[in-house]
């Protein structure tokens, strides 16, 4: 499918192409089981447990997560006690975690379930990479819709140096190829922008993935800003041999 035609399928909505969503339904249904015992990386968990002080300093209860998986990342929140729930496109992946007593819909990232002013905080890591520009928008709007005002979210993807557009095959050749938005750091932090101040912002970098991880922590607008310069900023890299593979 061309870039064009891609955009112009649902540029009115914002919501993916129906196939798009279902290939990557189909995707990560298939790989709900070797995903399920795949270790994060240091810096993953390192910086989920920064978060995880960041929204409990911060009063927050309730958290969402887009993009749960097989629920590693959701049994740690879960763990510390916030009001835990989740969302993924893969049945296969609600149905495991589920299965470990979470409370997680299949939903899309574009049309949360949820009424306005819901949750505290929100969680998503390599999710919405899987998003184009129009659609990645629709997105960032629906997550400041479910949160409260002044709300932290931390958001985590895979990005390059200059923002792409990829349908990666898969190794085996058995299934449909994902779609990919990579998106610069410029670009992801202008984005971000419109949705809140960034308080945190760190990228590393994963051997031998071609690509850089971008994770930040922002806090909705309508809330006091921070007045301290961001912590962890700047583009400089941290070296990292870790499994965050995409």
């Amino acid at each position: 499918m061309l870039r064009g035609d891609v955009v112009r399928s649902h540029a009115a909505t914002g919501r993916p192409t129906a196939d798009r969503a279902a290939a990557l339904a189909s995707y990560y249904d298939s790989e709900v089981d070797d995903r399920a015992t795949r270790a994060l990386s240091d810096q993953r968990e390192d910086h989920r447990d920064l978060f995880i002080d960041a929204v409990t300093n911060d009063g927050a209860r309730s958290l969402l997560e887009i993009g749960c998986g097989p629920g590693i990342d959701a049994t740690a929140l879960a763990g510390v006690g916030l009001d835990y729930t989740g969302i993924d496109l893969s049945f296969a992946a609600v149905v495991m975690c589920r299965g470990k007593g979470l409370r997680v819909c299949t939903a899309s990232a574009v049309d949360l379930p949820f009424t306005d002013n819901a949750f505290d905080a929100a969680w998503t890591m390599s999710t919405l990479l899987h998003l184009d520009d129009v659609e990645f928008e629709s997105a960032l709007r629906e997550v400041r819709r479910v949160m409260r005002p002044g709300g932290l979210l931390a958001i985590g993807l895979w990005g390059d140096h200059v923002t792409s557009e990829q349908h990666l095959a898969d190794k085996t050749g058995q299934r449909p190829p994902r779609y990919f938005r990579f998106r610069s750091d410029h670009d992801l932090r202008h984005a971000l922008a419109e949705l809140g101040q960034i308080e945190q912002w760190v990228t590393w970098t994963a051997d031998p993935s071609p690509y850089h991880y971008q994770w930040a922590l922002v806090r909705t607008h309508d809330s006091p800003r921070s007045s301290g310069p961001e912590a962890n900023h700047g583009d400089g890299r941290q070296r990292q041999f870790g499994s965050d593979a995409i």
